[in-house]
């Protein structure tokens, strides 16, 4: 049977992100406990929502991009702007169901239906305890704004609306860089898509009554 105990929290820093040091060990696969580890642990204890947006007439998706604090440790340039579903924390007694809703709302002023969960994942499970719920949700992308965002949280989004065709081209360019976007997308274009052709009425033959 597997265990872990954490013989020890202490946090060492309170910022907009929580990073505390544990104390821990863990049996081991080859029998008895591993020596005593200190480790990190970071992020934010809200539950974290991605919205994979697509319109189910046209055939399209709807990303955001936005300059992203992680990246500029590699770059300070046009690479630091990143495509990724909509996303955000949920509030404080907030379902995640209705942060999907309000997310939409402020980064995209897109209004969503047809709610369905897709999955959920930890982004950096070596020391992250951040956990990213991926929902899926259908909206009507005919007249997208260009600029989005919330001002008073200092958002500067850019929307795109790309086509199915185009997502599937950039999946295998291995164009996408972001872990959300390359769940949400995948799910997208080998999953939902095969059914939304399915539901689809068939074309009869002209030499066929």
């Amino acid at each position: 049977m597997k265990k872990v105990e954490i013989l020890s929290t202490r946090r060492v820093y309170d910022g907009f992100y929580k990073v505390d040091e544990l104390q821990v060990r863990f049996t081991r696969f080859q029998g008895g406990w591993s020596p005593i580890l200190c480790r990190e642990q970071y992020g934010r204890f809200e539950k974290v929502v991605a919205v994979v947006i697509y319109d189910p007439e046209a055939l399209t998706t709807l990303l955001v991009e936005q300059c992203r604090i992680g990246p500029l440790s590699y770059w300070q340039d046009e690479r630091a702007w990143l495509l990724e579903p909509v996303a955000g924390h949920a509030d404080t007694g907030e379902s995640l169901e209705d942060a999907c809703r309000r997310e939409t709302r402020e980064e995209a002023g897109v209004e969503i239906r047809n709610l369905e969960y897709v999955n959920m994942f930890f982004p950096t499970p070596g020391g992250g305890r951040e956990r990213l719920y991926v929902f899926a949700a259908q909206a009507d992308l005919s007249r997208v704004p260009l600029l989005g965002g919330h001002a008073e949280e200092g958002e500067d989004i850019k929307l795109h609306v790309l086509s199915f065709e185009e997502v599937a081209r950039r999946l295998q360019a291995g164009q996408f860089n972001v872990a959300s976007t390359l769940i949400g997308m995948n799910w997208l274009i080998f999953q939902k898509w095969p059914q939304l052709n399915e539901k689809r009425p068939r074309m009869r033959p002209d030499n066929q009554s």
